[in-house]
């Protein structure tokens, strides 16, 4: 199985790898924004929407009451054969019931949505367990065999280069030690021998 790398530029993986790297940050912090904004929305719900409807229905029950004692004083201002039409308060309690049925209501649709928003936030929290786990694991072993390429091919690189061009020919003093005879005085070489 003889399959070439066709490596053009190991600046490129280098740059990959930087690229990974600055992925895993802006997805660490992508993660933390978004678990963030997910448990504020769900403490929104749990917390201040549990509190504000129950509080909106006993306002909205007292304004009922004091509704239908309205009514009553204006119907009894007056005898049965003078009543009056009491068109007024009338709309008042109307108005009074269609908030207290709105508001009972909006009690009963956020605690819907909190089974909801639970079941959903539980799901989330897995996917970005998952996701987490990628970032701890898998994001750090592409790096690392990404350093491994990288120093395999600086190696080969190096181990390929061609050799530097010649500056020339020999020094005097390269000569001379080339014409020198092993063990023998500097300047003799076997050509001057008899």
């Amino acid at each position: 199985m003889d399959r070439a790398a066709n490596v053009t530029s190991i600046d490129a993986l280098r740059a990959l790898r930087v690229a990974i790297l600055q992925f895993e940050a802006d997805a660490r912090d992508a993660v933390t924004l978004l678990v963030l904004e997910v448990r504020k929305a769900v403490d929104w719900l749990e917390s201040d929407r549990t509190r504000y409807w129950p509080e909106e229905c006993r306002k909205a029950s007292e304004w009922v009451a004091e509704a239908r004692n309205e009514l009553a004083r204006c119907q009894l201002t007056y005898g049965s054969e003078q009543a009056p039409s009491c068109y007024a308060q009338k709309k008042a309690l109307e108005q009074a019931k269609r908030r207290l049925r709105l508001c009972e209501e909006k009690i009963k649709i956020v605690r819907q949505w909190i089974r909801s928003v639970r079941g959903e936030m539980h799901e989330f929290e897995g996917r970005m367990a998952r996701m987490n786990n990628c970032l701890d694991a898998d994001v750090p072993r592409a790096v690392a065999a990404l350093e491994r390429m990288l120093l395999a091919l600086e190696r080969y690189a190096e181990a390929t280069a061609p050799a530097p061009p010649d500056s020339g020919p020999p020094s005097s003093a390269a000569a001379t030690d080339a014409t020198r005879e092993p063990g023998g005085p500097p300047g003799n070489s076997s050509e001057s021998r008899p």
